[in-house]
Parts: structure tokens; sequence; C-alpha cells
């Protein structure tokens, strides 16, 4: 059976609680992509944020051709045989049958199903991310040998928190990375490193964030209303994993999304502490950027009935 969630499986506040930070650990390989029983959710919301806008949330240059076969070829090797308790496939098809899904096997630029004509090799990306819950980034160097800079010049984005696909694809990695706050200061000289370093072996990070809401797409536009007291309150989580393509060279930068209600983190052992020490921690351009100044009200009633549930355990 595949894993059930049903609380956040990743607390990067906990081991992390300043907020910019790298914090990145190898991971086992048959670890890279982590299906789990929400499969659904996350493979609805692509064919349904495709069907509204798939400019939205597909972008592609023609030099990332190559790098999306590849990747395309490396992950269904992963599935097939790291994950093949629960995917298999025959000449045609892949299969998930505990979901009930399955998808046709594209050699590369097959346009048989595609109505783009010759620019059906640019799907690939797109096709090959129907077969997993993470969102994908493809990033290839540019500038000449030697170089370590990276652009974005593929990705399947159907979860992103607060930004925009569209603005940022074909442009270069640090820059896209810039609103961050703190970004240069604190972390571009280490990530130039981890990325001239990086493998085949993936790395994995995450990041955290609360949302007003546990949908999976969430624009900048969707950061404009201030909450009020009784508004529910998500944990939003992004594992992220870093790893290089060895043919093209490409890096490969996934993001898997989950949400849970910020309730849930009650029953784990210092959670609620250690998310307040670290909100208390930001400065004021994380905290803004975190959009913490929205969630005021609901997050001092959240932490002001976790403070009274303790103290009621407690006698």
């Amino acid at each position: 059976m595949l894993k059930n969630i049903e609380t956040p499986p990743y607390l990067p506040f906990i081991q992390q609680p300043d907020l910019v930070n790298i914090g990145v650990a190898r991971l086992a390989k048959p670890r890279w992509i982590e299906p789990d029983t929400d499969f659904s959710r996350y493979h609805n919301n692509k064919l349904q944020q495709a069907s509204i806008d798939q400019q939205r949330v597909y972008a592609a240059e023609p030099e990332s051709i190559d790098a999306q076969a590849e990747f395309s070829q490396r992950l269904f090797t992963h599935l097939t045989v790291d994950h093949q308790q629960h995917f298999n496939h025959d000449a045609q098809s892949l299969y998930l049958p505990e979901q009930q899904l399955s998808w046709p096997i594209h050699a590369p630029g097959d346009a048989s199903d595609s109505d783009t004509g010759d620019n059906a090799p640019l799907e690939q990306l797109w096709r090959s991310s129907l077969w997993i819950q993470d969102d994908i980034c493809l990033l290839q160097a540019y500038g000449g040998a030697g170089n370590s800079d990276y652009r974005l010049t593929a990705a399947s984005v159907c979860a992103p928190s607060h930004w925009c696909l569209q603005e940022k694809i074909g442009q270069d990695f640090f820059a896209i990375h810039q609103p961050v706050p703190s970004f240069k200061k604190k972390l571009e000289r280490p990530i130039r490193k981890l990325l001239a370093k990086l493998g085949t072996q993936p790395l994995v990070r995450a990041n955290w964030g609360i949302s007003d809401t546990d949908t999976l797409m969430r624009l900048p536009e969707h950061q404009q209303i201030e909450c009020n007291a009784d508004t529910e309150l998500y944990l939003r989580i992004e594992r992220q994993s870093l790893s290089k393509l060895p043919a093209t060279g490409a890096i490969v930068f996934t993001i898997r999304v989950y949400t849970h209600p910020l309730q849930s983190i009650a029953a784990i052992d210092g959670a609620v502490t250690a998310l307040q020490k670290s909100i208390y921690a930001m400065n004021t351009q994380e905290y803004y950027y975190k959009s913490m100044h929205r969630l005021e009200k609901p997050l001092a009633r959240f932490f002001t009935r976790q403070r009274a549930n303790a103290d009621n355990g407690s006698q």
C-alpha cells in the first residue's frame, strides 16, 4: 500500500529554526520521489490547472528537449524499479494500480497524442510530471564551459507557493531567488558551491510556510487579503530535492508540497513551541515575505489555545 500521510512528515522549523538556510541532506535513491495515498489530489490538481491555462503551469525552452528526455527516462526507471511495489508497466503504458491510473509511454518526439505538432517534444516534461505528486524544474548551465550559472529552461509547476512560472522561465537561478530575504548575503555563495559539487545522488531540504487555505495552486495575488481571528490555518511544507542528470548535466529540482491543518502539529512534541520561536526570530523582511502580517490574528488565537491546552493538561 502507498504510504498514508496523516500528519506533516517534515517539520523544518524544528531542525532549522532560522528561516533562511540551506539545510540539505543526502537521500537514499529509493526516497528520491515519495508517492503516497494523497496521489489523486495532486494528479487532479495538475489536470485542472492545465485545463484552465497550461501556459501558467508548464513552460519549456527548445534547449531543454534532451534534458527533458533524460529526466523522463530517469524518473520512469526510478518509479518502476525503486517503487515497483506500486508502479508497473508494459510496452505501451505506465500503471499506478492503487490509484487506478495509467499513462501512455511516449518516445522522445512522439506527437501521437498532441495537438502541438512539431512542438510535441516540449510536452515531455509535462507528461512525465503527471506520474508523480511533485512539481519539476530543470536548470541548465549557460555562459560557457566551467560557468556555475544556471537558467530555468523547463518546468511543470502546479503547486507554486506564491510565484508565477511565466515570470521565471528562462531566468537565472539566482535572479529567481533574489526576492528571498537575505538570499544574496546568506545563501548565494554556499549554493554556488553546492551546485558545483552536485552529483546524481539527490539532496533534500524543506521549506515551510503558513496559509489560510490548503489549496495547492497559490499565486502572488493570493497573498493580499488579511485574515480574521477565526480563519483556519494550514501548515504548508515544501520538500525539495536537487540532483544532476549525468548525460545533459541539467539539474533536476523537484518540489513536493504538503498541506496539513496547523492544528495537526499540536500532538507533535515540541512542534508548536518550535514554530512560535521560528516566527518570533524572523526579521521584518522575512516576516512580510512569509505573509505573517496577514495571519497575525489567527496565529495569536492558535498559540493562545495551545498554551491554554498545555496549562490544562499540566493541572
